[in-house]
């Protein structure tokens, strides 16, 4: 009898423990489920011990399914540009533009994993934990793929609006 309580309840925290990941990924999903979206930002590149290695601003603009346009400042002048066909991406520096196929470059890069489709985000991460931190709601997903180039990404809202995103390649 004993064992069958025991079972029971590790059994009742299992399932909740699933329900409430299985809710947070709805409610991400949901958050991530918008037509458009413009913000500025700044970018800073991190080594495994943290150390700043770059820092830049830019502007985002979005426009579902996959029209956007990404443009940073100095230090790296540059500005990527799609129509959801193709990507263009200026150089500044180099002067030169390269022209690549969207759906090539859409599967390798994280901005467009995470802006693309939430279900699709779903289907490519585990929910991890969601936590409160420093006044946002933080998702923090790991992907199901041990070789996928990203490994970890954090998105972190304020209410319904993003705040934060951080993502964890294959080189921490």
């Amino acid at each position: 009898m004993l064992r069958a309580i025991v079972f029971f309840l590790i059994h009742s925290l299992f399932f909740v423990t699933v329900t409430a990941h299985a809710n947070s990924m709805d409610e991400l999903v949901k958050l991530l489920s918008f037509d458009a979206f413009k913000a500025s930002f700044q970018q800073i590149t991190r080594d495994k011990q943290q150390a700043e290695l770059q820092k830049l601003d830019g502007v985002l603009q979005l426009q579902k399914p996959d029209r956007f346009f990404w443009q940073s400042v100095e230090p790296y002048p540059q500005q990527l540009i799609s129509n959801g066909k193709v990507i263009w991406h200026f150089d500044a520096d180099l002067e030169q533009v390269v022209i690549q196929e969207y759906a090539k470059q859409a599967e390798r890069a994280p901005m467009m994993l995470v802006f693309r489709d939430g279900n699709a985000l779903a289907k490519t991460f585990n929910l991890i934990k969601t936590q409160q931190r420093q006044g946002l709601k933080v998702f923090e997903l790991e992907a199901k793929d041990a070789e996928a180039s990203i490994r970890k990404v954090e998105l972190g809202f304020k209410g319904e609006q993003l705040q934060r995103l951080r993502f964890v390649d294959h080189l921490q």
